[in-house]
């Protein structure tokens, strides 16, 4: 079960039609969350693409990580596999944040 992204581009075209999950700047915001909304949005760009949009789907979308292997063709064991690491490559990005 390999986690590669599919040589014909299908997830990154997927990715690439999904709408803008950030939200937008609000004027309620403080300076210190929109800092750290942009350096969310900077180590999600540090993920692979399929990383990042299986941690979407399952985060910002809500749905459950067996409908996302299902959405990418592929098995439960992967997409969970791929969210687990994707998820520790963002707390190694975002540690100090605590």
């Amino acid at each position: 079960m390999s986690a590669e992204v599919a040589t014909d581009g299908v997830e990154e075209e997927r990715l690439a039609q999904m709408p803008e999950l950030r939200k937008g700047t609000c004027p309620e915001r403080s300076s210190n969350g929109h800092e750290v909304g942009e350096r969310v949005g900077r180590a999600l760009s540090q993920l692979s693409a399929r990383e990042r949009m299986v941690f979407e789907l399952k985060h910002y979308q809500g749905l459950k990580l067996s409908s996302v292997a299902t959405l990418l063709d592929t098995t439960e064991n992967t997409i969970i596999s791929t969210f687990l690491r994707a998820t520790q490559k963002l707390r190694v990005e975002l540690g100090e944040l605590r």
